[in-house]
């Protein structure tokens, strides 16, 4: 009976360890490094990639535009006009929408914000025309992802 069973036993470790093998040369075969069935990359190539992207900027004098959020600083009265699909977010201070259509679109709640209401801070809006944007009431800082011009 103990012959039988580590007969048994010995065949069943045959089979696990010959079908492990097979699976790992199997799975090796169909993966080429870098390729879509094998996606790591390393962290220098994503560096490399990420600065090929860059900044853009346009030919418009005055206006400035960027891939990137960038931190702006609003005086007292002065307005950020952006290019339509700018995203600005109000991170310290008070502004009000300026716009030139219905308003400007609260992206966090999910609601337009009409011309002259004041912005809440730490939401982000997304200027749908052109020359809409935001005017400070007091000194504010915001972050502008796109296009934009202050006045």
């Amino acid at each position: 009976m103990e012959k039988k069973i580590a007969i048994v036993v010995i065949i069943l470790t045959v089979l696990t360890v010959g079908i492990f093998k097979a699976g790992m040369v199997a799975g090796a075969a169909t993966s080429e490094a870098g390729s879509s069935g094998d996606p790591l990359i390393t962290k220098s190539y994503l560096d490399e990639r990420l600065a090929s992207l860059g900044d853009t900027s346009s030919g418009a004098s005055g206006t400035k535009t960027s891939a990137d959020y960038k931190k702006v600083t609003l005086n007292k009265g002065s307005a950020l006009y952006a290019d339509a699909g700018t995203e600005v977010v109000l991170y310290t201070g008070n502004a009000k929408a300026v716009s030139n259509g219905d308003g400007i679109i609260n992206i966090t709640k999910g609601e337009l914000t009409a011309n002259g209401i004041s912005l809440g801070k730490y939401c982000s809006y997304l200027i749908p025309a052109s020359q809409s944007g935001i005017s400070a009431i007091s000194e504010c800082v915001v972050f502008v992802k796109g296009g934009y011009t202050i006045k």
